[in-house]
């Protein structure tokens, strides 16, 4: 049976006592995650005039952590040794999660959660959430990597496609990058909107386009789930700038076009050469917001067989050419803002 949980709102989190965060890092942690989740904390402080966020590093039966880059930390408590439960209590795995599933690791995070102790994961943590049987009923988002082995080992648990996931009093999300998202969702939770084109302007951060806070769908369909699928989808995405068409891709699968065009049909309600070209208009969408490549670079890039060809497909995908697209994303990012999204005071 799951430990009852307390759910935090934005409105009785908004107070005057910053929210309290203890960050628990084991070996072989991501730095870069770890970063991405703190450091817009940090500025947001700054510019809300007052600390609105704290945190401390700490470890579980040890004093220093080691992350996956090599980095050593010296955390600056002990986990089993908190007397005090946080507001959040944020799991920084790196892969390892299910070996660090230990009874005694296991049992704590049961007892914070009964304390009503909120929950942030990143990259394979809620692997040990699981273990904790907390996470039954909840939508949490994972790692591409390990969502297989959550949902077998944890079939109640409802995965997100997302890359950050919000189910309150779990936030989560894939890992990497993604954890930078997931902090502007923390600081909105807790404290509404205020300062995010700020805080995207002085870290020079912009989202990629339209639905970029979602993996690509190819990186959820497992070997376990549709083998031939997965198999299509890992060919498309490793030859995109190939140009191979579906009967190139079905004679390398060792099947047939219909066959490609039924498994996108029954998982994407797209066809094959459909699901082909959504990927490679994503593609297309990331490179013009990031880069400055030319149209014939893009078109090469993206496996269109020229520049012309890749501005219709655009045009009619997107509703917009190519130069359009790119000139909204350059003037939202000048401006500090999501195309869209209203401008912030």
């Amino acid at each position: 049976m799951s430990p009852s949980l307390t759910t935090p709102t934005a409105s009785t989190a908004a107070k005057s006592d910053p929210v309290q965060i203890g960050i628990l890092l084991f070996d072989a942690f991501p730095a870069m995650a770890l970063a991405c989740l703190t450091e817009p904390l940090r500025v947001f402080n700054s510019l809300s005039g007052g600390q609105r966020f704290s945190w401390s590093l700490l470890g579980f039966q040890t004093d220093r952590v080691t992350s996956s880059s090599g980095l050593e930390i010296a955390v600056s408590g002990r986990f089993e040794s908190l007397r005090r439960p946080p507001d959040l209590l944020a799991l920084c795995t790196g892969g390892n999660a299910t070996a660090l599933a230990s009874p005694q690791l296991v049992g704590r995070l049961q007892e914070e959660a009964r304390r009503g102790v909120a929950f942030v994961t990143v990259a394979d943590a809620p692997l040990l959430l699981a273990a904790a049987n907390l996470l039954d009923g909840r939508q949490i988002a994972i790692h591409w990597q390990y969502a297989d082995l959550l949902q077998e080992s944890s079939p109640a648990v409802r995965l997100s496609r997302d890359l950050i996931c919000l189910d309150p009093p779990f936030f989560s999300c894939h890992g990497g990058a993604s954890a930078f998202d997931l902090s502007l969702e923390l600081i909105r939770h807790y404290h509404g909107e205020p300062y995010e084109s700020q805080l995207k302007a002085w870290f020079l951060y912009d989202l990629a386009g339209p639905g970029a806070q979602r993996q690509d769908d190819f990186l959820f369909v497992s070997d376990a789930e549709d083998h031939l699928l997965a198999a299509f989808l890992e060919l498309a995405y490793a030859s995109i700038d190939r140009g191979l068409t579906i009967a190139d891709m079905a004679a390398s699968l060792s099947t047939a076009p219909s066959t490609l065009n039924r498994h996108c049909r029954e998982r994407f309600g797209l066809s094959a050469g459909a699901t082909l070209l959504k990927l490679r208009i994503n593609r297309a969408k990331r490179l013009l917001s990031t880069t400055r490549m030319t149209n014939v670079e893009i078109a090469v890039a993206c496996g269109f067989s020229s520049a012309e060809h890749f501005a219709t497909r655009f045009r009619k995908a997107s509703g917009s050419t190519p130069r359009s697209y790119r000139a909204v994303r350059q003037a939202a990012a000048a401006a500090g803002q999501e195309p869209g999204r209203p401008a912030t005071s």
